[in-house]
């Protein structure tokens, strides 16, 4: 089960696309988070911004991506 190895963080993210970015961010749940903690349409915000802001505003989150693994990477 890789759920229990696998780490998300920025790293991660760092290789892929500004669009796959903000679909996995969206499916881990780090975008409701993000909205909770920063305000409604926070993290569409930073969506539409730079690339590296978003990277870094994973890395400063204390958002848990516990237990969350990529589509591309479970086995069906």
């Amino acid at each position: 089960d890789l759920t229990e190895h696998f780490v998300m963080d920025a790293e991660y993210l760092k290789p892929h696309t500004k669009p796959v970015i903000e679909q996995i961010l969206t499916d881990s749940g780090f975008a409701s988070d993000y909205d909770e903690t920063n305000g409604e349409g926070a993290f569409r915000k930073l969506a539409a911004g730079k690339k590296g802001d978003i990277l870094t505003a994973v890395s400063e989150s204390k958002f848990s991506f516990k237990g969350y693994l990529p589509k591309g990477l479970k086995s069906e």
